[in-house]
């Protein structure tokens, strides 16, 4: 009864500070057996990364789990470990040199974001130019 219309598109992507200790390219076994910097449980990337662990047979022990990016930045920043965010949040300091994101070989991570609504939804005008505005942005 629901229609999904897709509005954004994340790639995640394991990044360190530039002077952490680790290789540019990892599989996810080794990648687990650093300090971790995940997101809470319940978020998309952490139930992303629980299930990646099931499959592959590996421990996920994360250093830290946090309900905020920033905080997750903060503690790459002070090079405690590797972290596991959208790249687009951390693009920026990839390109100014203070990250760096590590190659995962065996991961491909991302995620669609959908704008859902019931299929027999009738939107006003308002409702549709909203509705409207957050497509646009997305594509």
């Amino acid at each position: 009864h629901l229609v999904g219309y897709p509005i954004s598109h994340e790639r995640f992507v394991a990044v360190c500070h530039v002077d952490f200790p680790v290789g540019d390219n990892l599989t996810f076994e080794e990648l687990a057996k650093f300090p971790l910097l995940i997101r809470e449980h319940g978020s998309s990337s952490r139930d992303f990364l629980e299930v990646l662990a099931i499959e592959k047979g590996v421990n996920l022990a994360p250093k830290m789990d946090s309900s905020n990016n920033q905080a997750i930045m903060t503690a790459i920043k002070s090079c405690v470990g590797i972290g596991f965010l959208p790249q687009n949040y951390v693009r920026e300091y990839i390109d100014r040199g203070l990250f760096r994101e590590v190659s995962v070989c065996d991961v491909v991570a991302h995620q669609t974001n959908y704008l859902i609504i019931h299929k027999n939804k009738k939107l006003n005008a308002l409702q549709q130019q909203a509705f409207d505005i957050i497509r646009q942005l997305g594509n």
